[in-house]
């Protein structure tokens, strides 16, 4: 008699479907960190604590995996909207149970966050009864705050300039900015005189 019964053999999952290794225990990872990372950060691990609450600090952070690829060397990114260089650190959080690996990017200081605050593009000479000031960015305004390729050359040697005069103690905006940048000086003299105007005529 013919048998008509299909025989669909039998799938073997581990014949298909690679596994993932687990991260390795840090007598292991030691042997090659200096490879990848930049260095290993041990934290305790607390219950009570998110890992959001851990990487507060970090731009961003990510779960270790041994299938990725990753270097000690410095990189450039976009974590928070602005083009930053970064280091990668392995974390390692642990308790007497367990041990969990993550990755962490640590933003490089650079030469243009050092000299933020001496910037003096429209938006940091601006005083804070300047509404301007709220609806400017940095990128408008060529800030020292955004970063390689939109900082302006100009605030750049400026900053420079005003870092070398000023030894321990910044100076005030006005102190540092008052004959450089007259559109902003013009522009709150008026704000300031049309606000007593208008006092006045509310009250005569």
């Amino acid at each position: 008699m013919y048998d008509d019964t299909i025989h669909i053999p039998k799938f073997d999952q581990s014949k298909h479907i690679p596994s993932t290794p687990a991260p390795r225990s840090v007598d292991h990872i030691q042997t090659d960190v200096k490879d990848r990372f930049v260095g290993i950060m041990w934290i305790n691990k607390d219950l009570s604590m998110t890992l959001d609450d851990y990487f507060i600090e970090y731009d961003h952070w990510e779960i270790y995996s041994e299938n990725k690829s990753y270097s000690k060397r410095p990189y450039q990114a976009v974590y928070k909207g602005v083009i930053r260089e970064y280091h990668n650190y392995l974390c390692i959080l642990s308790n007497d149970q367990e041990e969990e690996y993550y990755v962490v990017a640590k933003k490089i200081r650079t030469e243009l966050e050092i000299l933020e605050p001496y910037c003096a593009c429209i938006n940091c000479s601006a005083s804070c009864i300047n509404p301007l000031k709220y609806i400017w960015c940095s990128y408008c305004t060529n800030c020292l705050k955004a970063g390689p390729g939109f900082a302006k050359e100009e605030y750049i040697l400026l900053a420079k300039e005003l870092k070398s005069n000023v030894t321990r103690m910044q100076p005030s905006k006005y102190k540092k900015y008052f004959q450089s940048n007259h559109i902003i000086k013009m522009i709150e003299l008026l704000i300031i005189l049309s606000s007593v105007l208008v006092i006045i005529w509310l009250y005569w």
